[in-house]
């Protein structure tokens, strides 16, 4: 692969190339709107949802944004339709490509299963010939498509997408042999950050291990309420953070820091409760920020054993403490009347425990990140 150089200038003003590219092609690329190379649909969702989701194995996987992970493919659905709920939605199968449109949106996925959506997502089907699907997935996923997404939306700010934006950006492609070449490459990359994943995951397993133990042997405390100062909404919305920034800036989500700002709000030992969703609790210490949405809470005393309490009853808190219809919110009420088992350590014996399991999966999230700023690199350069 050779990148190219600032004097290499093109033939003539159509020629298109990517800065980096493998030296064995030379072809300049084409280019076209997305609709013109693909169908794009719209999920659908029977309402009210919950009565058609089923809990039977013979159900239809009805495929949510939560679903997702960080492969950019979609295994398993944690809830199933029932058949009558099919005519009302959109039916997807194994293969198939599909894009966010609200929450986290312009993501997309490829399906490693058969299933439906909802109107939270877009088909994108019916591929002309010679055209490599990873490719397409890795090519939405940069930040190319991003700012066009931004372009499109009505002064400049996008919350969630529809199929006339996505159909009118322009999508730049070379010949089939160079877009799998292109692919595989990038497979690799993707490869190593499973393996990151995988240990990551492996060790939050070990830990949560170690939390139940501690908790199931522990003592009867207070009240959720007697143990926390409960803090003052920021009043900034998800958009907010970016990648890069000085500060943490946590958001709904169960993946503790994925974004970053310039200015903090907090500096100590605090507590991120997620209030939108599912339940996830988050531990910090230092200076960050946070969307209004979460819940920040100062422990008085106690802050690691109140922690680990309440990653240990994350899915009592989830299945009891989240309600409403649709997406669900914490009833705060239930949550600070919670009674609290403690651990039976000291302060300081937890702490030390808390950095010990902390230190390793952050070491392995520093090394994880790395390689995503890597790839954002590559699908930057890659492609234009």
């Amino acid at each position: 692969m050779e990148e190219k150089k600032q004097n290499d200038k093109p033939l003539n003003k159509d020629f298109k190339v990517p800065k980096l590219r493998f030296k064995e092609f030379k072809k300049s690329w084409s280019i076209s709107k997305l609709g013109n190379l693909v169908k794009i649909k719209r999920g659908g969702s029977p309402r009210p949802i919950e009565k058609y989701i089923s809990k039977n194995n013979d159900g239809i996987n009805w495929i949510k944004i939560s679903d997702a992970d960080e492969s950019g493919y979609i295994n398993k659905t944690e809830e199933k339709i029932i058949l009558e709920g099919v005519k009302n939605t959109r039916l997807v199968h194994k293969g198939d490509l599909l894009l966010s449109n609200s929450m986290s949106f312009g993501r997309p996925y490829i399906l490693n299963i058969d299933g439906a959506i909802h109107d939270g997502w877009l088909l994108i089907s019916e591929f002309i010939n010679e055209f490599n699907k990873e490719f397409l997935r890795a090519y939405l996923e940069s930040n190319i498509c991003k700012s066009q997404y931004q372009k499109a939306a009505a002064g400049g700010v996008v919350s969630n997408l529809n199929k006339e934006i996505v159909k009118s950006i322009y999508v730049s492609y070379p010949s089939i042999i160079e877009q799998n070449k292109i692919a595989r490459f990038l497979s690799l990359t993707d490869y190593k950050l499973e393996v990151l994943e995988a240990k990551i995951a492996t060790l939050k397993k070990y830990r949560k291990g170690i939390i139940h133990h501690l908790i199931k042997k522990g003592s009867l405390t207070s009240k959720i309420r007697d143990l926390v100062r409960i803090e003052k909404k920021t009043g900034l919305a998800s958009s907010y953070g970016k990648d890069i920034g000085s500060y943490p800036f946590f958001i709904n989500n169960d993946e503790g820091i994925e974004k970053y700002c310039d200015e903090y709000a907090f500096d100590g030992q605090y507590l991120i409760i997620n209030t939108g969703g599912t339940a996830s609790v988050k531990y910090y210490d230092g200076k960050f920020s946070a969307m209004s949405d979460c819940l920040i809470l100062r422990p008085i005393a106690h802050a690691i054993g109140l922690y680990y309490f309440l990653v240990a009853n994350e899915k009592q808190i989830n299945t009891a403490g989240f309600q409403g219809t649709g997406l669900k919110h914490l009833d705060q009420k239930w949550f600070f009347n919670l009674k609290v088992i403690l651990p039976n350590l000291s302060d300081a014996e937890l702490n030390k425990l808390n950095e010990l399991t902390e230190f390793q999966i952050e070491n392995l999230k520093k090394k994880a990140q790395l390689i995503k700023s890597f790839k954002q690199y590559l699908l930057t350069n890659m492609f234009i």
